[in-house]
């Protein structure tokens, strides 16, 4: 996938702080960008996606407990090992690709076709770039390449990702205990 502009809202915290601490293995995959990167100057901020390796389930899985430990601890459900199995059932490298922002990686999804649709398995990004409209520009370009067949995803009942998809045009098909699913249909990006 090539790179693309975008432009970012600043946040209370720079993504350069991402390798500062804020990330449970602060040391490994993110690197630091002196002053900021184009995220935090005003420019547009350059959005990549990089392919995933098996060598980086550990730095996915730490990412995926710290994006969802506010919802699960709102359910009481909290658990890390509990979010590692559940990341590893699921751990395809081909299917997944790293979110990176200026270099930065800031989030991962996984996304494959089965049976007539499309399924966005996991969507996270890091706490930092939440909210500064990294994920909507990953959505918008996702929803675009894949507006063939309809794309569905999953959402724990008690995260803020439930606005988040609906207002991307996906609409509530169905639950489970824990999840509320969705499904968005074929057609283009409006």
């Amino acid at each position: 996938m090539k790179p693309y502009e975008i432009e970012v809202v600043p946040g209370e915290a720079s993504l350069n702080e991402l390798s500062k601490g804020d990330y449970p293995d602060a040391g490994a995959p993110w690197r630091d960008t002196p002053g900021g990167g184009a995220a935090d100057s005003g420019q547009p901020a350059v959005l990549s996606f990089d392919p995933v390796q098996a060598c980086d389930f550990d730095a996915m899985a730490d990412l995926r407990a710290l994006a969802m430990q506010p919802s699960l601890e709102r359910l009481d459900r909290f658990d890390p090992e509990r979010s590692r199995r559940r990341l590893r059932a699921g751990f395809v490298p081909a299917r997944m690709r790293w979110i990176c922002l200026n270099g930065e990686r800031v989030g991962f999804y996984s996304l494959f076709a089965h049976e007539s649709a499309w399924c966005l398995d996991h969507f996270y990004l890091h706490p930092c770039a939440q909210g500064r409209g990294v994920g909507s520009a990953v959505m918008r370009l996702l929803c675009a390449q894949t507006q063939e067949a309809p794309m569905r995803v999953a959402a724990l009942r008690a995260s803020e990702s439930n606005a988040f998809y609906r207002r991307h045009g996906f609409v509530r098909t169905g639950e489970s205990e824990w999840d509320i699913e969705y499904e968005r249909a074929a057609g283009p990006v409006s």
